[in-house]
């Protein structure tokens, strides 16, 4: 079929874009907006999400020179470990958890070392982690949590949004993330412990100059379109050769522009709605799809609302996964595997002695289905038909 359904897609405003490019005003009230709606004490944007990321490291290292270690979920965004590697720190690789797809909390404390700086708590698919036990954990041996929730921002455990809760966080607004602006990062310091040092690292950091201003419009206008069904169908061929899976070797460490940062003050605003579409999207597939015996899904009993990326299952059996990703396709519905390999498996130097089956699991059993916003009932039913009878 050539209508297409894509994996991501989100209601970006065209008009909203040439606006905010266009205006001279001064955003002022966006740090308040996140600190209203979200909890969120002390914001800084970055270019990207590992930018976010990068500063945190630098601040930690500068607070603890002793520790050199951060520990990660062996099933997660490859490009981490780079961060890691150019801070001159070590990656622990953990497991993950099948309850929620995102770091490992029951025996975490296996990984802990007098070496551990950190522990990065990452929120999957939307499918908020067990962060509070990750944090009771991690503070009987003073180590700092840090929460990824680049794929889960809008998420809430309880009354509590993910990024709010442990002392660090960082989020991303790239292309297929909850809030997408082609490129875009968020670091949140909940603890004031941590303000003035990240404060300062984040101020060294670049400004974009006026060409790379109009190269960011463009991409992000591009990425507008593109997210509008029937452009996304008809330039299918050319978008698909977009997605790669393989983590970027290097990164330019600036701030997020100030127009992308009015475009976010606009998308946050009017975020509820998308966000309650895509709560509602996810217990919808997890109602049907939970008691389906050769397949695996995300526990959502404990969460109060989970803003998905995408809707992952997990197939206990790779030949039925095969045939049901092909007639997805065949319809139109673009499904994709996600990270293809563990980070043991990508960086095997790091590689520690400890049993990891769970993240092996999401790297060779995994398929994640579309559950943005625009998809309507109608077609929430025939991907449930599908993934359940294969028609």
């Amino acid at each position: 079929m050539w209508y297409k359904v894509p994996i991501a897609a989100y209601p970006l405003d065209l008009r909203n874009i040439f606006s905010a490019f266009a205006s001279h005003k001064k955003i002022s009230k966006l740090k308040d907006t996140l600190a209203k709606k979200y909890g969120y004490r002390d914001v800084y944007f970055t270019n990207c999400g590992k930018v976010a990321f990068y500063i945190i490291l630098e601040a930690l290292k500068e607070k603890y020179p002793a520790k050199n270690e951060v520990i990660l979920p062996n099933y997660t965004d490859a490009g981490l470990v780079k961060v890691i590697e150019l801070c001159g720190l070590k990656p622990v690789f953990c497991d993950n958890s099948l309850r929620n797809f995102g770091t490992e909390s029951e025996s975490l404390e296996s990984y802990f070392s007098k070496d551990t700086l950190c522990i990065l708590a990452v929120h999957m698919f939307g499918v908020p982690c067990e962060i509070e036990k990750i944090i009771a954990s991690a503070q009987k041996q003073d180590i700092v949590v840090v929460e990824d929730f680049a794929q889960s921002f809008g998420s809430k455990i309880a009354n509590y949004y993910v990024g709010s809760i442990a002392p660090l966080a960082f989020s991303s607004f790239n292309r297929g993330k909850n809030i997408p602006l082609y490129s875009g990062g968020v670091i949140i310091v909940n603890d004031p412990a941590y303000k003035d040092s990240i404060a300062q690292h984040y101020n060294k950091l670049g400004e974009f100059n006026n060409f790379q201003k109009i190269i960011e419009f463009m991409k992000l206008a591009a990425l507008a379109l593109a997210m509008k069904r029937f452009v996304y169908s008809l330039f299918y061929p050319f978008i698909s050769n977009f997605e790669s899976k393989s983590p970027p070797r290097n990164f330019s460490l600036k701030k997020m522009p100030r127009f992308k940062q009015k475009i976010l003050h606009t998308l946050i605003r009017k975020a509820d709605k998308v966000d309650k579409r895509k709560d509602y999207i996810a217990r919808f597939f997890t109602s049907y799809l939970k008691e389906v015996d050769f397949l695996l899904v995300a526990d959502l009993l404990y969460v109060k609302q989970t803003s998905l990326s995408r809707f992952p299952v997990i197939f206990k059996d790779l030949r039925k996964r095969k045939i049901i990703r092909k007639k997805l396709l065949k319809e139109g519905i673009i499904v994709n595997m996600m990270y293809l390999k563990t980070l043991e498996e990508r960086y095997s130097k790091y590689k520690n002695r400890y049993a990891k089956e769970n993240s092996y699991l999401l790297a060779h059993n995994l398929l994640a289905l579309p559950s943005h916003y625009y998809l309507n009932d109608s077609l929430l039913a025939k991907i449930i038909s599908i993934v359940k009878h294969g028609s």
